[in-house]
């Protein structure tokens, strides 16, 4: 199953033009009216930008995309506008299925955050990846999805543990 959420880079591009806007308007306004020294003299805007921003950085790279095809799961996580310009700010995690033990979906303040219960070679490994931006039937899709995977590495531990068994009644 694929799963993306490019609708929000429209709307990213909104929220930074209107940011940007706002924040030029005010040094143009400041400018006529003679405070050109102190541009950022207005603090509601100030306020405004940073708890914005503040906003935009608690919630995590904006950009989500799954892929549960073939045999390896993989999980994307991007910048869409102003950021992935300047620098390549991706977050991409690839590992087989086989080694997914679980997952956890936690809601937070204006947050979703999923963790990943992975095997390793001689420990587990929780990665956490930012969901902040899926919608409801977005995580439906993907708990599903997860869900299924880790039922089918319930059933092939089950098969591998049964055909042992019959191997070692038969010697």
């Amino acid at each position: 199953m694929k799963l993306t959420n490019d609708r929000i880079r429209r709307q990213f591009v909104v929220i930074y033009f209107m940011l940007f806007s706002l924040f030029i308007l005010n040094i143009v306004d400041d400018s006529v009216s003679g405070r050109m020294a102190n541009s950022i003299d207005n603090y509601q805007l100030l306020v405004f930008f940073s708890i914005s921003i503040l906003v935009l950085l608690w919630r995590g790279l904006p950009l989500f995309s799954y892929d549960s095809e073939g045999e390896v799961l993989i999980f994307n996580s991007s910048e869409p506008v102003i950021i992935s310009q300047l620098s390549d700010v991706r977050l991409q995690v690839e590992f087989p299925k086989r080694k997914l033990e679980s997952f956890k979906v936690k809601k937070m303040l204006f947050k979703k955050v999923l963790y990943l219960v992975v095997k390793g070679s001689n420990k587990s490994k929780t990665l956490k990846l930012n969901i902040s931006y899926l919608n409801n039937r977005e995580l439906k899709l993907l708990i599903k999805s997860l869900n299924n995977v880790l039922k089918n590495n319930k059933k092939e531990l089950v098969n591998e543990r049964s055909t042992g068994r019959q191997f070692a009644f038969e010697q």
